[in-house]
C-alpha cells in the first residue's frame, strides 16, 4: 500500500535540484517511516539530517529554520513513540528554538503540505504528553492556544482531538464531547476518516452506563455500534 509513495519519495529526493528541495523530500521520508511504524529507522534518518541542516539562527532565513524544525519534530515523536522520553523532550527543545526564532507559524515554500512554528511545537509537545499517558500536560498545553491565523485546519483538528482524548482520560466526558463536535462542524469529512477519532468515542461510550443524545450522535456520525 505504500509502495508508491514510497517510489514518489525516492523520485523527489533524486531530481530535488536545491538543498530545501532535497530536505523537504528526506521530511516526507522520515513521515512514512514513522506511519509504516519503522520507529528507529525514522529517528536516525530524522537526526541525521537534523544535524545536516543544522543552521546558524541568527543568520537562518525562516525557510531553513523550519527545515531543521521540522526534522527535530520528526526526531521527537519517533522517540516519544519508542519510549525514549529524554531524546525526545531533548529534540523538541531545539525545535522549539527554531520555532521561535520564525515568530509564527506558517507553510514552507518548498514543503507546501507542512507546517511549522511555535504553535505547531507546542501541538506536538500535547501529542508526546498523549503519548506518554499525561493527560494533565495535555490539557495545560492545549489551554496555551488558540486557532487564530493558525494556517492549516486539519493540523488544528488533530490536536484537537488529543484534548479530547485527554478529557476522556480523566473523565470528563462532557468537554470531550463539546470539543469533538466543534471539530465535527469544523470538518465532518475529515473527522468521519480518523480512526483515532473512532478510538477516543469508542473508549468514551464503553465507560459509561447511560449515553447523552450528544454521544449517541457521534457514535452514530462515527458508525459505532451502540
Amino acid at each position: 500500500m505504500n509502495e508508491p509513495r514510497t517510489i514518489g519519495i525516492g523520485l523527489a529526493i533524486d531530481d530535488a535540484s536545491d538543498d530545501q528541495t532535497a530536505m523537504a523530500a528526506y521530511d516526507w521520508k522520515c513521515w512514512t517511516l514513522l506511519r509504516q511504524g519503522q520507529l528507529a529507522q525514522a529517528r536516525e534518518l530524522a537526526a541525521r539530517w537534523a544535524d545536516e541542516s543544522e543552521p546558524r539562527i541568527s543568520r537562518a532565513t525562516p525557510e531553513q529554520l523550519s527545515a531543521w524544525g521540522r526534522f527535530l519534530i520528526l526526531v521527537s515523536t519517533a522517540a516519544a513513540r519508542d519510549n525514549r522520553p529524554g531524546e525526545a523532550a531533548d529534540s523538541l527543545k531545539f525545535a522549539r528554538i527554531a520555532a521561535t526564532a520564525t515568530g509564527r507559524d506558517f507553510i514552507p515554500r518548498s514543503n507546501p503540505w507542512q507546517v511549522f512554528g511555535p504553535m505547531t511545537v507546542t501541538m506536538v509537545h500535547a501529542e508526546n504528553a498523549m503519548i506518554q499517558d499525561r493527560p494533565d500536560l495535555v490539557l495545560k498545553l492545549g489551554g496555551q492556544l488558540t486557532k487564530g491565523g493558525y494556517p492549516v485546519p486539519r493540523n488544528w483538528n488533530r490536536h484537537r482531538l488529543d484534548m479530547a482524548n485527554a478529557y476522556v482520560a480523566i473523565r470528563q466526558h462532557g468537554e470531550a464531547v463539546r470539543i469533538l463536535q466543534q471539530v465535527k462542524r469544523a470538518a465532518p469529512e475529515w473527522l468521519a476518516q480518523q480512526r483515532y477519532a473512532k478510538d477516543i468515542v469508542t473508549q468514551m461510550i464503553g465507560r459509561r452506563r447511560t449515553l447523552t443524545t450528544d454521544m449517541r450522535e457521534l457514535a452514530d456520525f462515527m458508525q459505532l455500534a451502540l
